[in-house]
């Protein structure tokens, strides 16, 4: 069961990795090693390593307990001197603002108390970064724990852990925050069933917006649509359900989905109904399928209206979608949260913004320590705001009209608007390259000139 590849610059913080257990002695040094003393934790193991930061095992000197400690370390704009975490010479600026969005983002988590969501203990400042201290959650990952039971998991058992994680995650955006990152890696079963999110991405997604410098920080499969845009203000509670949807989908099929981007040029994902179809309570598996709808305004907009069907057998998604308000209040008041903008105000838009990486046509690439994104802003809703979409208060109604085409039409309309866009997207893909060759051969300039200047 895979489907957890990322971008270039981030990796699962807190999962499994390949420096596990070696006492810090892996890539390159840049962890630190077993027994050093950060305060009063004694540094065991590292759980854990991304491209934001390294997750040790230690040890509390005084109470002789086990913790999670996450350093704060973008290995983009920083490097290890000793002990010291120091920002490189191009980056000071964007270091020192990611490090105080770390320390926020570690006092907002510090405030949830609920027993899915992991317990933030403590955060402190030290050798030139900061650290956050978590309550240490044995167990494994989603995906290990799903192989691990040798055979699909039971109606019953995915009720037990889907749950506590719609009240958790409910909890989250009830206080105007996102996770931003669930994902099988990100939710940790403990030994009695139940479930912890364990890692969120939301000081990470500002970072990246901060710094200009990154590609998407995305899950393939996991994330949805809007993630891969440079601009966050599509993103949404409808988000965070998106990705829980996918992690249903991965429990009730065995496979992940297939990557958003992909199926954004042409969707060759089967439904969790159709994959899965007597196995599981068809509500649950609509819930499913309807969380993981492309556009924004077929989703879900709330964990509240999510749970009636997932859990409950509630209206069905498909009667509720045509009616369903794309982003009303709940998308005004996150823009309010993450951009500071008067709720019901039109998003603005950043030159260049809404790059989708489509991987499909290889649209995106690392030209010398930047990234270049193409301009596919259509896929990202760009042309939505919230005066240009359904009140909250629209009424929900089902349409009867019998002027519509058949079936089959539909289906052939939509073929042909699918190979369009697919033919477009192949011409926009060839124009990009050859921007790409140029900037490669400018950035190859300035570095030879760079060369010559500091000889």
């Amino acid at each position: 069961m895979g489907g957890n590849r990322e971008t270039q610059f981030e990796a699962p913080d807190g999962a499994q990795g390949p420096f596990a257990g070696n006492g810090g002695h892996g890539d390159g040094g840049d962890t630190l090693p077993s027994g050093f003393v950060l305060g009063s934790y004694v540094v065991q193991s590292v759980l854990g390593c991304g491209g934001f930061g390294i997750t040790y095992l230690t040890r509390h000197t005084d109470l002789n307990k086990l913790y999670a400690v996450k350093e704060h370390f973008p290995r983009q704009f920083a490097c290890r001197d000793g002990c010291t975490v120091r920002p490189t010479m191009r980056s000071a600026q964007t270091y020192e603002w990611g490090l105080r969005r770390f320390l926020e983002e570690g006092r907002k988590l510090a405030m949830f108390d609920h027993p899915a969501i992991v317990d933030v203990v403590d955060i402190f400042e030290k050798h030139g970064t900061a650290y956050m201290v978590l309550r240490y959650e044995p167990g494994d990952d989603f995906s290990v724990w799903l192989k691990s039971l040798g055979r699909p998991p039971t109606q019953p058992e995915l009720d037990r852990i889907a749950f506590p994680l719609l009240d958790a995650v409910g909890h989250i955006h009830s206080k105007g925050m996102l996770h931003r990152d669930i994902a099988p890696d990100n939710i940790r079963i403990r030994a009695d069933g139940t479930p912890v999110l364990i890692d969120f991405g939301s000081a990470r997604e500002d970072i990246r917006r901060q710094s200009q410098l990154m590609s998407a920080i995305v899950k393939f499969g996991f994330s949805p649509p809007e993630q891969y845009a440079t601009d966050s203000t599509f993103q949404g509670p409808w988000s965070d359900i998106y990705a829980l949807g996918a992690t249903l989908y991965l429990a009730v099929t065995g496979q992940p989905p297939v990557e958003a981007a992909e199926r954004k040029i042409a969707d060759s994902q089967i439904s969790a109904v159709k994959a899965a179809k007597g196995q599981f309570r068809p509500a649950f598996l609509q819930a499913i399928d309807w969380a993981l709808a492309l556009e924004l305004r077929e989703r879900p907009q709330d964990i509240a209206s999510w749970r009636n069907t997932l859990l409950q057998g509630g209206t069905p998604p498909s009667e509720r979608r045509s009616s369903q308000p794309a982003t009303s209040q709940g998308r005004a008041a996150f823009q309010h949260h993450n951009t500071g903008q008067n709720p019901g105000s039109k998003p603005s838009r950043r030159k260049g913004a809404g790059a989708l990486i489509a991987v499909a046509v290889g649209a995106a690439v690392v030209l010398l320590g930047s990234v270049y994104k193409p301009d596919l802003t259509r896929f990202t809703e760009a042309n939505l705001s919230p005066s240009s979409l359904p009140s909250a208060h629209t009424p929900v109604t089902t349409s009867t009209s019998t002027t519509q085409p058949p079936d089959e039409t539909r289906q052939r309309d939509n073929n042909t608007a699918r190979q369009s866009e697919l033919d477009r997207l192949k011409q926009d893909a060839a124009e990009q390259q050859l921007k790409i060759e140029g900037l490669k051969a400018e950035n190859q300039k300035r570095e030879l000139q760079r060369a010559e200047d500091d000889a």
